[in-house]
């Protein structure tokens, strides 16, 4: 990496940071201490494959599948959170990417993350790798209980270069000094914004892409 002025380093998180998917082990978990019934279970597995294979409106999935959390205390779903991440996720983080964030750190980046997951799995994420700050997707809360709608639209495709570029204004980046790590070709927008878009273990569509733009794509086993 070369020495240049301030500026931002963004992470995907679900395959990228780590090769697994924190949605999938978020409703699997809620499911085995009753936070959810078998039949959402089934439902929500569905709606996590059906993102994950980019079928149908990935958008409205993503907020049918907030549904659940309906009248779910707060308190309780980000300690549920915090479980998820400390017992399991931050152990799958790949080693590589440890590396690169310190060496973004060295550099004085700052370092984001930008993912469609929710915060209660980001904001842990972030602290425990003593990243600067979550640009994610987000729940309505009134009175410390979950309404089951989103805050916003969630975090995905053309709304995460939106939110970056707010990110970048609110904070004095330039995108074309940016770079992004990511997987999905859900993820085209953004990578297409920064000056330095990264695939990691890109799917087949991303991986065409970047093959086809000469990006920067690194491949790892996830042990």
């Amino acid at each position: 990496m070369k020495e240049q002025s301030r500026y931002i380093a963004l992470f995907d998180l679900d395959h990228t940071m780590f090769d697994t998917n924190s949605s999938h082990l978020l409703v699997t978990r809620a499911h085995k201490i009753g936070f959810l019934t078998t039949r959402d279970l089934i439902k929500g597995i569905w709606m996590v494959l059906r993102h994950k294979m980019g079928l149908g409106d990935t958008k409205g999935i993503i907020e049918q599948a907030y549904r659940w959390l309906e009248g779910v205390s707060e308190e309780e779903f980000r300690r549920f959170g915090n479980e998820i991440v400390e017992d399991t996720l931050i152990g799958f983080v790949h080693p590589e990417i440890r590396e690169i964030l310190k060496q973004h750190k060295e550099r004085g980046a700052d370092i984001v993350i930008l993912s469609a997951a929710l915060e209660v799995i980001c904001e842990p994420i972030a602290r425990h790798l003593v990243m600067d700050h979550v640009i994610c997707s987000r729940l309505e809360i009134i009175d410390g209980t979950y309404t089951g709608q989103a805050l916003g639209p969630p975090c995905i495709g053309e709304e995460k270069l939106i939110r970056v570029q707010e990110y970048c204004r609110e904070h004095g980046y330039t995108l074309k000094d940016a770079y992004y790590y990511a997987d999905s070709i859900l993820d085209l927008p953004a990578l297409e914004a920064v000056g330095h878009p990264i695939c990691i273990n890109p799917d087949k569509k991303l991986a065409a892409e970047a093959k086809q733009r000469n990006w920067t794509i690194h491949s790892w086993d996830g042990s």
